[in-house]
């Protein structure tokens, strides 16, 4: 199965920018992989987020580092108003806890 793994820039510049125009579409990524990926039966030890246009490389998130950003991306749902997103990342946040 192909992964479904967003590409980002590979120079800092370009990166910079378009992480700063285009804010809400690389938060809504890093939930659709924290949601598709973390399940009650299923969390993997990472996930990975996002590759580097025309490299190997990749941005991943470690299992020990989910709570903290499920917690920065509830935030942001919360000020835009997003609450059915809140809640689901809320049901992953207690499956997370338990497994501590």
């Amino acid at each position: 199965m192909k992964e479904n793994i967003m590409k980002i820039p590979n120079s800092n510049n370009l990166l910079e920018n378009e992480l700063k125009s285009n804010k809400k579409k690389y938060i809504d990524e890093v939930y659709r992989c924290i949601v598709e990926n973390v399940k009650k039966d299923s969390i993997p030890d990472n996930i990975k987020l996002f590759t580097f246009d025309k490299t190997d490389l990749q941005v991943l998130i470690k299992c020990e580092h989910y709570l903290t950003n499920i917690e920065n991306i509830i935030n942001y749902y919360i000020k835009e108003e997003e609450y059915e997103k809140c809640k689901k990342l809320t049901n992953i946040k207690s499956i997370l806890n338990k497994e501590e």
